[in-house]
């Protein structure tokens, strides 16, 4: 969906009376979004997985005084949870 209609619509239902039930309506029953597909986040994790396995390898300290920097917002905030954990 082109950005600039996804950002018409929300401010649509910002200014709406009822505007947040009629989101989570549109969510619910249009768009299908909640709740929420897992599967994608199951299937990354292993992803993940490989990454803390490479820190491990290369990094020569305890993971958890490691920096790690993320370009960009990735695909979804369990990324960078799973990264912060």
């Amino acid at each position: 969906m082109d950005w600039r209609l996804k950002a018409l619509i929300a401010e649509t239902f910002d200014k709406a009376p009822l505007g947040n039930l009629m989101y989570y309506v549109s969510q619910r029953y249009i768009t299908k979004s909640i709740p929420r597909n897992l599967d994608p986040v199951a299937d990354s994790s292993s992803v993940f997985l490989e990454h803390i396995k490479a820190f491990r390898k290369y990094y020569d300290c305890a993971l958890d005084k490691a920096l790690y920097f993320e370009f960009g917002a990735g695909w979804d905030l369990y990324s960078n949870i799973i990264m912060y954990c």
